[in-house]
């Protein structure tokens, strides 16, 4: 969108600020409150108290889970806390590799949307569940990897799962966007 111009008396051409504002103020808004709730959601990342009772419970919660499902799947696994273990390969789950923030990316693009909260709920329940069930299929084929292609484990954490999960998050947004529209029409 353009700025809306105004011929004044003298011929010059001044912009009008005001119908500029009115007509970015909803873009502006929705980026004012995503960098606002990513901004708390760092602070609570970095408190002491919310790594302790909050993020880490996540995390071994994350390890735990994984822990069973690779046994179901046949790998005698173990779990103390955030580590996944068996004798052949050692998988620690740490913060940062929890998919903690790019669902707080999500979240916080979610509830910056300039739509009444209610039209929010869904979106919001569907795609933690996914995102959630994609960091478990995340763990378990990184843990698979480690254990059975150790030279693959780098490029699967570093590199594959990363550009995956922030597609994936990325994706659900925009389909949770394209559900507006026909929700709409």
């Amino acid at each position: 969108m353009n700025p809306v111009k105004k011929r004044e008396s003298s011929g010059k051409t001044k912009i009008d600020l005001k119908s500029t504002w009115h007509n970015k103020k909803p873009v502006l808004l929705f980026i004012g409150l995503f960098v606002l709730l990513i901004a708390l959601f760092y602070i609570a990342w970095i408190n002491t108290f919310c790594a302790n009772h909050i993020f880490e419970p996540i995390v071994s919660f994350y390890a735990k889970v994984s822990g069973k499902i690779l046994a179901v799947l046949g790998y005698k696994t173990w779990v103390n806390g955030t580590m996944i273990s068996s004798s052949g390969f050692n998988l620690n789950i740490k913060r940062g590799c929890d998919a903690i923030e790019a669902t707080a990316l999500f979240a916080a693009a979610l509830l910056a949307f300039p739509v009444p909260f209610r039209r929010k709920i869904l979106g919001l329940i569907v795609g933690i569940v996914t995102l959630t069930l994609v960091n478990f299929i995340r763990i378990i084929t990184l843990y698979i990897a480690g254990n059975r292609y150790p030279a693959l484990f780098n490029l699967m954490h570093d590199q594959i799962w990363q550009v995956i999960y922030i597609a994936i998050a990325v994706l659900l947004f925009l389909l949770w966007l394209q559900s507006l529209r026909h929700r709409e029409g």
